[in-house]
């Protein structure tokens, strides 16, 4: 899984990327990234995947997420 956040880190970019689609392979990679950085997440953009949706609710409870319907 790749996570792609426009000016999250500045100008923006590709921050990091997960192997793996389970909850706690994304949680381990939020887990390596700077609490400040978290804490300023406001919304997740993510497919259809409930394992992206629990992930991201365990690990971001805070954000918004947002469905990205792409076909």
């Amino acid at each position: 899984m790749a996570h792609r956040l426009r000016g999250a880190l500045g100008a923006g970019g590709l921050p990091g990327q997960v192997e793996g689609r389970r909850v706690a392979e994304v949680l381990a990679w939020l887990a390596t990234t700077p609490l400040a950085w978290r804490k300023s997440i406001r919304h997740v953009a993510i497919d259809m995947s409930a394992t992206y949706r629990a992930a991201v609710r365990t690990g971001l409870p805070h954000a918004i997420v947002v469905v990205d319907h792409f076909p």
